[in-house]
């Protein structure tokens, strides 16, 4: 009788002790469950700015967008009034001289054909006096051998 309260005695203890343990583990889950929810509230409120930040950026690019398209409407409506002012006003070739383009382009190409022929003779006197050519001496002087 004694011995088996005893026992029971014993069992309650062992219970109690792992009731305890529970307990505590109950306490640890409990607090990082806290932690976790702290956490997970916060990452909401930043979603939440980066929702805001998104929507108020995507209002700035309408808005820019409305502008940009308000003055491309500027832009094509002043080039079709200076086509419309030029029509007809332009002497277009007609065959019998070159224009004022092709002459640009012709004193053009002969300005820098002169421009090579001199870089080409300071380049042979280099050459003949034994100095030393840069790259662009060299290639003009294998330019004029080829030809």
């Amino acid at each position: 009788n004694n011995n088996e309260i005893f026992k029971i005695e014993r069992k309650i203890e062992i219970v109690k002790i792992n009731l305890n343990k529970i307990y505590e583990q109950l306490n640890k889950w409990s607090e990082k469950s806290q932690e976790n929810h702290s956490k997970m509230l916060q990452e909401f409120q930043n979603v939440d700015k980066l929702k805001e930040d998104k929507r108020k950026l995507e209002e700035e690019l309408i808005d820019n967008k409305k502008t940009a398209d308000k003055f491309h409407e500027q832009y094509l409506m002043l080039m079709n009034q200076r086509k419309k002012t030029y029509k007809g006003k332009r002497p277009y070739n007609s065959g019998k001289k070159p224009g004022a383009k092709f002459n640009q382009v012709n004193k053009k190409h002969e300005m820098i054909e002169k421009i090579k022929q001199n870089k080409l003779a300071t380049a042979l006197e280099k050459q003949k006096a034994g100095k030393k050519l840069n790259l662009f001496e060299a290639r003009l002087i294998l330019e004029k051998s080829k030809d």
